[in-house]
């Protein structure tokens, strides 16, 4: 695997295999190798069941241990001076890198908040756990984390619960939430997906605003080669686990190789 000087996930020969009751196994990633350089986009992207959320919680190291085995070559998340051997950290020390150098948008937010919390009090946790931060600035900085994701009228919806946004606008808030630590990594799986074309539109362009602005490297995994073409600057393709095709974005639409690929390409073709 060629080493990317800038670097900030390195992801070499990653498998997973899923374990049952009875000893048998099921492995859902096999050797898939790709890097994520600083400050840019690398879309991962597959047709349903090719491994690319399971790709996503293996680096995230938020797939269950006892069901789960991981391995891989390298799996090292660079902060700072720091090369992080993510396969040899424990919870502890996963539970700082989560949020404060690494975060996650989920594709399904109503299932990822606390409907029991206020959206203020969730981002305000989050801003305590991975600062230095008082309750009081802390509140402050959540309500500053609003209204940079586009949340209107933030000093009073703050103090609002899950179930009083509309899905964009709770996607918007897990965007705040994974912001709150200043995190080098984003890994947005399906973020856009299940949205109307309209609210697609806004959270990208906020997804490449965060990026502009903070400098944030994004991992996207997606099905959608529309949303790749918008936003991606390099593209690998798995199947059935593999990585099949990878290449920066001109390369893979100009001249894809792989029937997978193929596909993705059409279908995103049809929707136009």
């Amino acid at each position: 695997m060629t080493v990317v000087m800038d670097e900030l996930l390195a992801v070499d020969g990653l498998s997973v295999t899923y374990t049952s009751r009875r000893d048998s196994a099921n492995e859902a990633v096999a050797d898939t190798s790709f890097v994520v350089p600083a400050g840019r986009t690398v879309a991962l992207v597959g047709e349903s069941g090719s491994g690319k959320s399971t790709t996503a919680l293996a680096i995230m190291r938020l797939l269950p241990a006892r069901k789960t085995r991981i391995q891989a070559r390298r799996l090292i998340l660079h902060d700072d001076t720091e090369a992080i051997d993510l396969l040899s950290q424990g919870e502890k020390r996963l539970r700082r890198l989560r949020g404060s150098t690494m975060a996650m948008i989920f594709q399904q937010p109503q299932t990822c908040m606390n409907p029991l919390l206020t959206v203020g009090r969730q981002i305000t946790e989050s801003l305590q756990l991975h600062s230095s931060l008082s309750k009081k600035d802390a509140s402050g900085r959540a309500i500053e984390l609003l209204e940079e994701v586009g949340i209107a009228d933030a000093g009073r919806r703050v103090d609002c619960f899950p179930h009083q946004f509309s899905g964009g606008m709770l996607q918007r808030i897990m965007i705040a939430v994974a912001l709150a630590g200043k995190p080098k990594l984003l890994i947005a799986d399906e973020a856009t997906s299940g949205l109307d074309a309209s609210v697609q539109r806004q959270i990208l362009c906020l997804l490449r605003d965060v990026q502009e602005r903070l400098g944030t490297a994004i991992l996207l995994i997606t099905h959608d080669m529309g949303v790749v073409a918008a936003m991606a600057d390099y593209v690998c393709v798995l199947d059935r686990g593999r990585t099949v095709e990878a290449g920066d974005v001109s390369s893979i639409f100009g001249s894809a190789r792989h029937v997978v690929t193929r596909r993705l390409l059409q279908a995103a073709q049809r929707k136009l």
